[in-house]
């Protein structure tokens, strides 16, 4: 489908990944801001100088708080963008690739032909000129009409070979119907004695309803059956649920309202019939019918011949036009093999555009090599402002924290006991801290950053729907559809439906004229036969199924159509589903949300403090801005995402990904079956059909076409003629092996309603009319009754709206119920007795009746029977096997002038049958040439994948051992160890560390070593320098912050007289056998620290533990329940959170739903009156083909025998 919505929306999707790619870290913040908040609201505030300093350097630190810069990408996201980038080429393989091979191969290349145009024009000459109609199956479609749907240019495709499957179709129905001629045991076995018998039996009955009370009995016998008819149709109409309905239901339905109008007509026909024969009733003549039964009657009667006669006129007007058919068959058998030659002349030019098509395919899918390296440079360039922003960040984190913890730190120390004792005085400062924190983390977790992101997807969202590219594929659409429902609407048999429909009638109107009363009982009898057989035949049921064969490969493509387009439809609705805030707020928030609750379970107040001293947890909270964790995890987490995004791109992870992901890439391309694709179009051009398919002519070059062609030509007609008088005698075998003793039982029947006349006609005539009159009452209020139902019915369902996939049938079922109970109600005023003459034109004399009654007994039933069996075989041929055997006889004779071309359609077949050999050469001949093609193309994005690998790599090296080196200075631990500036040292001077160092006598062990870590430059500098020059104090930094790595720094002889001063942490890294390189940074700083304790300020890993050490056992149990509450407030703000972002959004979203559901609307529009005028054909082909078979069997029904 060309709308092109599903993939514009799709390409979304990574967009929503990207929405969603820190969905963590406002819950990172907020916890971060708890804690910022609860360190510097709720910590105990005492009076003393110590409480200034801790509120000074809280102030300082929190109020300005430092955003932690995010990743510009991750590793997932780097291999999913590389792995997406290059799906065009991992989706290569041999069904991707086949797709590049037309259905239609070589249409593009003979449509332009003239020869192309003379075998469609001499096919549609020929046919008709064999059906003597210059429209016989055309379909008026445009021949170079396009649409934007591939199935419905094979729809039009079908609809200009529609022609040529007409021709087959007539070429197919005329041998199966030559087959059923030929085989006429199959159809016999259903005419058997048996139904002979009940013929029989028939037509002696029909003598009694020509006596004046048997007329009358006629009479009655059909108003009890049109009675019963009212019952049943009532009972029809109580039971029709049109919501029940669907069309496979509505057949049978619409086949019984026709049977029951055709059971009305046909009630009607006997009626005036009784009528007819009561007041025309000839006591002489039935006397002489009785005496001479059975009879001819009038000699030679061609009822039958009536039927036959529109054949024969067909036959003998095809006399008149064999010799320009077999001209413009040899013309169109010439034309053929013309094109035929010519499609195996452009098989190379054909086969190499197929194979250049799929070399294309292959090398634009090997672009996508263009936009990885695009991708990968636009990375690094990311990555490179991102170390630089993080370096930059890092400072602006530990600078002012360092700065504001060493003033704090110059005061504190001294001041801890002070703090110990003011602890419990501020117990409760800090309940009432603990009530503002919880208030404040309520409003501060801040969703306003998510809910703007998913309002920006939802924004691309609705702006795709509402973009030009969709409305102008909706609109280039939805000109397709209405081209295709036009194309739709001219596509009707309807026109030949009725024509047939119309000429059946009139042939019906002309056979119920025929008068059967100059009709012996012999003839009726063989005429009664002779439509049995007919029916038998059933020529419709040899015709009918390669019509609708013929049609409904006319609609496939469109049927397919709408299938597809459904599909897609769904796939649309699904997608836009997906983007529902509460769907992605689950898809991508739940996992973060329930990682962090899990988390924060863990460390659930109540637990974690259980065993906390009072003043430790008092003191925890106030010096929490003072923990070093913080700043640590703030610096781990940045330090994490940066070594993450570098790890990302180092060119050994990089070169790993990328070599795994284009060696699958390349072994896809390796292992490409080339051999199997080339054998794909060998296949698909292998033959003349599949060459010149799409042409229209698919039909006509099929061997099939042409060998039932040849068969029915080569027929030797005088078989079927002689099978012909086969069926007169299997029918004279059946005829004497009747039933006779139904037949007697008949005539018995007969004769007792003969007596009851002839021994008082006025008795038997007054009892027929009684029963009469009865069933006159019971008629007329068994037509009350349903007039009662329809009036209830009709409304209910004329108000039904159908769905397209029957509306058609649901319309005509109603336009036939309606037409049935009008001929009812016409019936029903036509029926009254009352405004009939119910009277015998005379009255029989005694004399007369007396006759009749020995009339009744002058022969035997066993003679009755025995002529009857006499006269039948000659009434057959009269009637049946003569014109039978007349125009297979003219058949054999028009066929003579076209068998003369036997040789040439000889010549079309074998070259259709040699053609699949001579392309097989050709292309077995270019395999090579086919194969290089392939695998130049191949090689062309092999190439590229070797260079794109080495290019990228190259671009990667130097970038990335800068990067490393930076990377290696922004370690966490280094930078909280490491020395910044003056405010690293008591005083805020260096003075005092120089002054000692300075020192010559005596040195101790620890400066001495100092002094050998510098060279020349260093030491002159730092001996002589003036420690507050900047120099000085940068080359002191730098000399210290080297010595920090120094893994020789620590000697038990060097540090044996500050030993006993070193702290737990110094002792347990010095006890390890070996030490990580961050732990010695962080022994040489607690070195340095306990040498120079009146020089160096404790750093910020070492002041908090010193704090804590400092803490009494106080354990306050509000405070506890508290922080319990609060814990249990985070909890379930994080867990509200998809719930109110769903809320929230729902506004934005149903922006999206409507802008969707305005396509979809469009969409609906457009393809509601495609898919009504598709079922509607559908319909049309059936309820035509319906009408045709029922006008034929009528027509052997209006026979009046």
């Amino acid at each position: 489908m060309s709308l092109a919505i599903l993939d514009q929306i799709q390409t979304l999707d990574v967009d929503s990944q990207a929405t969603f790619a820190e969905a963590g870290k406002p819950f990172n913040d907020s916890k971060t801001s708890v804690k910022d908040n609860l360190g510097g609201t709720v910590t105990p505030l005492p009076s003393s100088d110590l409480t200034n300093s801790f509120d000074q350097v809280t102030q300082q630190i929190t109020s300005n708080p430092i955003e932690i810069p995010t990743a510009p990408f991750s590793v997932a996201e780097i291999q999913t963008q590389i792995t997406g980038k290059l799906g065009d080429i991992s989706s290569i393989s041999i069904d991707t690739l086949t797709q590049s091979i037309p259905a239609n191969p070589g249409a593009d290349t003979f449509k332009g032909l003239a020869v192309t145009d003379q075998v469609n024009s001499s096919l549609s000459n020929l046919t008709s000129s064999i059906t003597g109609n210059a429209n016989f199956g055309q379909l008026g479609i445009p021949k170079n009409q396009s649409t934007p749907f591939d199935e419905f240019q094979e729809f039009l495709n079908n609809a200009q070979a529609f022609p040529g499957k007409v021709l087959d179709a007539i070429i197919k129905a005329f041998k199966n119907f030559i087959d059923k001629l030929s085989n006429p045991d199959e159809w016999l076995d259903r005419l058997s004695s048996d139904a002979l018998t009940e013929i029989f039996v028939e037509q002696i009955q029909e003598l009694n309803y020509i006596l004046p009370n048997g007329a009358i009995q006629l009479y009655t016998l059909q108003l009890n059956q049109q009675t019963q008819l009212y019952k049943d149709y009532q009972n029809f109409l109580k039971s029709l649920d049109p919501n029940n309905l669907s069309r496979a239901k509505i057949i049978p339905l619409r086949q019984q309202i026709k049977s029951w109008l055709s059971e009305v007509n046909s009630q009607g026909e006997q009626i005036d019939l009784a009528v007819k024969n009561l007041n025309s009733f000839d006591i002489d003549k039935f006397s002489t019918l009785l005496t001479n039964l059975p009879n001819s009657g009038g000699g030679q009667v061609e009822t039958l011949s009536k039927m036959f006669q529109g054949i024969e006129n067909f036959v003998n007007s095809l006399k008149e036009r064999i010799t320009t058919v077999t001209e413009q068959l040899k013309t169109f058998i010439a034309k053929i093999r013309d094109l035929i030659n010519q499609a195996i002349t452009k098989v190379s030019e054909i086969g190499n555009k197929i194979l250049k098509a799929i070399a294309d395919k292959i090398e634009q899918a090997g672009k996508a090599l263009d936009q990885v390296q695009a991708y990968l440079t636009n990375t690094i360039d990311k990555l490179v402002d991102f170390v630089e922003q993080t370096a930059a960040k890092s400072d602006e984190i530990v600078k002012p924290l360092k700065q504001a913890i060493n003033q704090f730190a110059n005061t504190a120390v001294q001041g801890i006991e002070t703090v110990a004792q003011q602890i419990k005085q501020t117990t409760q400062t800090i309940e009432k801290s603990l009530d503002e924190v919880n208030k404040k983390l309520t409003t501060e977790l801040s969703q306003e950053q998510l809910k703007a992101k998913i309002k920006e997807l939802l924004g691309k969202v609705t702006g795709v729907l509402q973009s030009q590219t969709v409305k102008d594929a909706l609109n280039k659409a939805d000109q397709g559809i209405d081209q295709v429902v036009a194309a739709l609407q001219k596509v009707s048999l309807e026109p030949a439906f009725q024509l047939a429909v119309t000429q059946t009638n009139k042939l019906e109107v002309d056979l119920k004229k025929i008068d059967i009363s100059t009709m012996g009982t012999a003839q009726k009898t063989a005429l009664k036969v002779g439509v049995k057989i007919l029916q038998e035949i059933d020529v419709p049921g040899v015709v009918n199924p390669e019509l609708t064969a013929a049609f409904d490969s006319l609609l496939d493509p469109v049927v397919e159509l709408v299938d597809s387009i459904q599909g897609e439809i769904k796939q649309v609705d699904k997608q836009v589903k997906s983007f529902a805030p509460g769907t992605l707020v689950k898809t991508f928030l739940d996992p973060y949300i329930q990682s962090l609750v899990t988390e924060l379970n863990k460390y659930k107040p109540s637990v974690l403090l259980e065993t906390v001293k009072q003043l430790y947890e008092t003191l925890l909270e106030k010096l929490e801005i003072l923990n070093h964790n913080q700043l640590l995890e703030r610096l781990e987490e940045l330090y994490g995402k940066l070594l993450a995004v570098v790890d990302s791109l180092s060119p050994e992870k990089l070169t790993q990904f990328l070599t795994e992901k284009l060696n699958a890439l390349k072994s896809i391309l390796n292992n490409l079956p080339v051999e199997q694709l080339i054998n794909k179009v060998i296949e698909a051009i292998g033959d003349v059909e599949k060459l010149l398919s799409g042409l229209g002519l698919d039909n006509v070059l099929n061997s099939g076409f042409w060998q039932t062609l040849e068969e029915i030509l080569s027929l030797n007609l005088q078989e079927q003629i002689q099978q012909v008088d086969t069926i007169k005698a299997k029918i004279i075998e059946r005829v004497n092996n009747i039933d006779e003793t139904k037949l007697i039982a008949a005539l018995t029947s007969l004769r007792t309603n003969l007596t009851h006349y002839a021994t008082d006609p006025n008795i038997a005539i007054s009892n027929a009319k009684n029963e009469l009159n009865q069933a006159w009452n019971n008629y007329q209020k068994a037509s009350e009754d349903f007039t009662a139902e329809w009036n209830r019915s009709k409304p209910l369902l004329d108000n039904f709206n159908p769905p397209a996939e029957f509306a058609v049938d649901y319309r005509d079922l109603l336009t036939r119920l309606t037409a049935l109970r009008q001929r009812l109600v016409t019936a029903k005023v036509n029926n009254d007795p009352s405004t009939k003459e119910l009277t015998p034109s005379s009255t029989p004399t005694k004399k007369k009746l007396d006759n009749l009654l020995k009339s009744a007994t002058a022969r035997s039933d066993e003679q009755i029977i025995a002529d009857l069996k006499k006269v039948i075989p000659n009434e057959i041929e009269s009637q049946l096997t003569g014109p039978l055997k007349r125009i297979l006889s003219s058949l054999d004779e028009i066929l003579a002038q076209p068998r003369t071309v036997l040789a040439e359609i000889k010549t079309v077949i074998q070259r259709l049958q040699s053609a699949p050999t001579d392309i097989a050469k050709i292309l077995k001949n270019l395999t090579t040439d086919f194969g290089n093609i392939i695998w130049d193309s191949i090689n062309k994005v092999k190439t590229a994948i070797d260079g794109t690998v080495n290019k990228v790599i190259d671009s990667l090296e130097t970038i990335y051992n800068d990067i490393r080196n930076k990377l290696k200075e922004l370690r966490p631990l280094l930078i909280l160890n490491s020395f910044y500036d003056v405010s690293d040292f008591k005083g805020g001077t260096v003075v005092h560390l120089l002054t000692q160092l300075r020192r010559k006598e005596p040195l101790d062990a620890v400066s001495a070593y100092f002094w050998t870590t510098l060279n020349e430059t260093q030491k002159a500098l730092l001996e002589n320098g003036d420690p507050n020059q900047p120099g000085t104090q940068k080359a002191l930094f730098n000399a210290l912050n080297k010595l920090l790595t120094d893994v020789n720094f620590y000697g038990t002889e060097r540090f044996k007289l500050v030993a006993k001063n070193l702290p737990q942490e110094a002792k347990d890294i010095i006890a390890k056998p070996q030490r990580s390189e961050l732990e010695t940074i962080r022994l040489n700083r607690l070195l340095l620290e306990t040498a120079y304790p009146q020089e160096i300020i404790l750093s910020l890993q070492s002041i908090y533990p010193f704090f804590l050490g400092k803490l009494k056992d106080i354990y306050p149990t509000e405070i506890v329940k508290k922080l319990d509450q609060l814990h249990a407030n985070i909890v379930k703000i994080i867990l509200d959170i998809p719930k109110a972002l769903e809320d929230e959004l729902n506004d934005e979203y149903q922006k999206v739903v409507a802008a969707y559901q305005g396509i979809r609307q469009k969409i609906d529009r457009s393809f509601k009156a495609l898919i009504e005028r598709l079922y509607g054909l559908e319909s049309d082909l059936g309820i035509g083909l319906e009408d045709v078979s029922d006008a034929y069997r009528r027509l052997l029904v209006a026979i009046p025998v």
